[in-house]
């Protein structure tokens, strides 16, 4: 069906609206400008979503997902997943594994950087203009914006994850296995959890601890034995200072990437699992959580 509106405030408005079982196709004609299309279909997975001025050549589109979908591209290293919350908001709350963080507010600037010196400032190659890319952040909406913002770049192949953090923590599943980058054929695990038992026995081989808790924490409460303390949000600058100056800076050699383990531990390990995820970004292979945090530790040792 084809309904013809003309606009009672402008003569030179014309509203035309098709209607079909699945797709509505609403196009505005103006005098002097382009018209304005909008698609909005229905999906069992996801939803297409257009906004673009339409010139001639099909606009991109950006796809809505879902939790299952995210979780499918994470297990299987289908996409780049882009954070674009704030720091402090990961620092909160955790991130999504295998995600990268570019604020929102750094979008604009992060794309025009050349290659170079976007690998450099975010520690992953900048995105082709066919390579798939989904935005997050806490429910959606800033993701959205950042999907507008790159589809009007170029990029071709853009998604939504609509439920954001929040969504992802209510499903209450942590997706531990992801693709090697390095090889299509690897499933490795990110980090393991250890309990207070684990974490003796990690100690008794001379594991690295690094307590990612807060200096005044430490001040308050007291630490663990031959622990380090890198607060978390040091932690990604400091793994990547060179040997010598870390060791200079924490008075102990630097973890070795592929042969020392590593240990995390904050209050409860909520710190202490994002601690994990960022050591892992940067090739650290044996990592550990230390799940019950500072609070387990005092309570275990004040009990013997």
């Amino acid at each position: 069906m084809l309904k013809i509106v003309k606009s009672n405030y402008s003569p030179f408005m014309v509203q035309m609206h098709h209607l079909s079982s699945s797709i509505v196709v609403c196009k505005r004609f103006t005098k002097k400008t382009k018209p304005i299309i909008l698609y909005k279909t229905i999906s069992t997975s996801c939803s297409l979503i257009q906004n673009r001025s339409f010139s001639g050549t099909s606009p991109p589109i950006i796809t809505d997902i879902n939790y299952e979908k995210l979780k499918e591209f994470i297990c299987q290293n289908e996409a780049l997943i882009i954070d674009v919350r704030t720091k402090e908001e990961l620092t909160a709350t955790g991130v999504i594994p295998n995600s990268f963080n570019i604020p929102l507010d750094e979008l604009n600037t992060a794309f025009e950087l050349t290659p170079d010196r976007f690998l450099e400032k975010y520690n992953i190659p900048k995105p082709d203009k066919d390579q798939r890319i989904v935005f997050s952040c806490a429910k959606g909406i800033r993701s959205l914006k950042a999907c507008r913002y790159v589809a009007d770049l170029g990029y071709k192949n853009i998604f939504n994850y609509t439920e954001g953090w929040f969504g992802w923590e209510s499903h209450k599943v942590k997706c531990r296995n992801i693709r090697n980058n390095l090889s299509a054929s690897i499933i490795m695990s990110v980090y393991e959890n250890v309990d207070y038992d684990g974490l003796l026995a990690k100690m008794d081989r001379k594991s690295v601890v690094i307590d990612v808790r807060e200096c005044h924490e430490l001040a308050a409460t007291g630490f663990l034995p031959n622990s380090i303390n890198i607060p978390l949000g040091e932690l990604e600058n400091d793994l990547n200072l060179p040997a010598d100056v870390f060791e200079e800076k924490y008075k102990v050699p630097k973890p070795d990437k592929n042969n020392d383990e590593i240990v995390f531990s904050c209050a409860r390990g909520n710190r202490s699992r994002r601690a994990a995820e960022i050591a892992f970004k940067l090739d650290y292979k044996k990592l550990y959580n230390y799940t019950g945090g500072w609070a387990e530790w005092s309570e275990k040792k004040t009990s013997t």
